[in-house]
């Protein structure tokens, strides 16, 4: 998971002093792993013409790992989907554009 490539980089990377942040963590996941995987050209992101796999996030009404509050920006709340999102949270699931039942 992201959560703990992040919390691993900073833990190995504590002198050296460059870890990798939940922005990298969220490229090597897709399509950096697309890329690597030589698929990039299949899925990876949301470009026309590839798969679509997606996780609709919902962080409306509390409840979830996700508090938002007033001044948070758009960034601020991927972070806090990315890095405290749990299944609570996930409002539809996509799999080669076709909505999965959760």
């Amino acid at each position: 998971s992201q959560r703990t490539a992040v919390g691993t980089s900073r833990v190995a990377n504590f002198s050296k002093g460059n870890p990798i942040d939940y922005k990298r963590a969220f490229f090597l996941a897709t399509l950096g792993s697309a890329r690597t995987l030589q698929l990039d050209h299949i899925v990876g992101n949301f470009a026309v013409g590839k798969r679509f796999d997606a996780v609709c996030w919902s962080v409306e009404g509390g409840g979830g790992g996700v508090d938002v509050f007033e001044g948070d920006t758009s960034e601020d709340i991927v972070q806090k989907i990315l890095t405290n999102g749990g299944r609570e949270d996930i409002a539809r699931v996509y799999v080669n554009g076709k909505e999965c039942v959760c």
